[in-house]
């Protein structure tokens, strides 16, 4: 994120601060991929728990947080209890996502048939099965969040609750996400000059990444559509049973390359 532009050197990220305690982003690398991702704060957040959200990006924000606030501040507050009886909530949801629009491309005997076009001959593939690479990548995902706080309070005390789960799966075969979260904020009125409080988040987030490769964007995706319709995806000679022969170095020689 980005709210005070790109500078030259150093941490371009804004402090962000949740409920008071100002928060550090850090830089991940994520094992499966080796790729470098930075750590996003409101990841382990229930949306839900949110009350506001501000944003400073003038230099009086430095009055308040100094140096740290030189690429802005992002201020998260989350709910608190309200004097009144007690209530309980939860909202939910569950559902698919897809790829609306795939791209359009050659199957296996157009494919051929161009090349043959072009004096390469491949009908040495032809016995192939063919393979919708776009089938292989891309997945009916499946999505669902559950929420359910209680919050109330009187005029000395009040105490806010929730619990929180989501899931969604990618919609490429390899990017994943789910957080558990639990939320406790209250405050206590000691007589009339002194006031109490605490605001507690325990959260486990899970995040299952892809290869950014391709100008770190849509690596599957990209090779999906340009991988040739003969080349198989599994091997059962293979390493796991997949096929991870290099597809510039198959053998046919005009092959995509990845």
């Amino acid at each position: 994120m980005r709210i005070r532009g790109v500078g030259t050197i150093g941490n371009n990220q804004p402090l962000w601060v949740i409920d008071g305690v100002p928060i550090v982003q850090t830089t991940n690398i994520t094992v499966n991929t080796s790729s470098t991702t930075d750590s996003n704060p409101l990841a382990g957040i229930n949306p839900n728990d949110i009350e506001s959200i501000d944003v400073l990006k003038d230099a009086s924000a430095a009055a308040i947080y100094g140096s740290r606030a030189a690429n802005g501040v992002i201020i998260v507050t989350t709910k608190r209890g309200k004097q009144g009886k007690a209530t309980v909530s939860y909202d939910g949801f569950a559902g698919v996502a897809k790829v609306d629009q795939r791209l359009s491309v050659l199957n296996k005997d157009q494919y051929i048939a161009i090349q043959g076009q072009l004096g390469r001959d491949l009908t040495q593939f032809q016995s192939l099965p063919e393979v919708d690479w776009q089938d292989q990548v891309f997945r009916s995902a499946a999505v669902q969040s559950h929420n359910i706080s209680v919050s109330g309070g009187n005029e000395n005390a009040n105490f806010f609750m929730s619990a929180g789960y989501q899931s969604n799966e990618g919609i490429e075969r390899g990017q994943d996400f789910e957080r558990y979260s639990v939320k406790v904020n209250s405050d206590i009125k000691a007589g009339s000059r002194f006031k109490f409080g605490e605001s507690i988040l325990v959260s486990y987030t899970d995040r299952l990444t892809q290869s950014e490769g391709v100008g770190d964007c849509c690596a599957a995706a990209f090779n999906a559509a340009q991988n040739a319709p003969y080349f198989q995806v599994y091997d059962p000679n293979g390493p796991l049973g997949y096929n991870l022969e290099n597809p510039s170095t198959r053998g046919d020689g005009f092959g995509p390359k990845y």
